[in-house]
């Protein structure tokens, strides 16, 4: 399977190479998701230094487009707690079960933010779907998950980072 990675990875770069909104970061070892974030990630952190915010989209979730995106940024600026802000999956998705941290009832106070056209809301919930972040705190957040706690990038686990992300947000 490597021959054929190879051919797909100078396809990328027979396609990209002169485009520098795209950077291609190949990996020999199946890192899954969250370590091939976090490789782009610190390829990001030595080359743009100043990028404050990151989408993370995958090629397998419809992007719902009708989101205010400068909103997002004004109101992650107004609000120094929010650094995670999920898309919805769908364009009629039901939030119901996300309305609340986990050990609320329905019944208590949540805590939610309006920008324009963005309303989010306080939720104990991570997913990997689609979502919109602070980049220094979602690196820290993912180095801290893929290495068990620990927040320096040296040696990764070989893991998908959803499961510790999960537990850190209920947190």
């Amino acid at each position: 399977k490597h021959a054929s990675l190879d051919e797909y990875v100078q396809n990328l770069y027979l396609k990209y190479l002169n485009n520098p909104r795209v950077h291609i970061v190949p990996s020999v070892d199946h890192w899954h998701i969250g370590g091939t974030v976090l490789k782009a990630m610190n390829l990001i952190e030595r080359h743009y230094p100043k990028v404050e915010y990151l989408y993370y989209l995958q090629h397998d979730f419809a992007f719902v487009r009708n989101v205010n995106h400068l909103a997002m940024v004004d109101l992650m600026k107004e609000h120094s707690n929010v650094n995670y802000i999920r898309f919805r999956y769908k364009a009629k998705e039901n939030f119901k079960e996300h309305t609340c941290p986990i050990g609320a009832s329905s019944m208590d106070k949540v805590t939610t933010y309006e920008k324009d056209d963005v309303f989010i809301f306080q939720t104990a919930h991570y997913t990997d779907q689609n979502h919109f972040v602070r980049f220094r705190w979602y690196r820290d957040e993912v180095i801290g998950a893929i290495n068990g706690g620990h927040t320096t990038p040296s040696k990764p686990v070989k893991r998908a980072p959803e499961g510790p992300l999960m537990h850190r947000a209920k947190k």
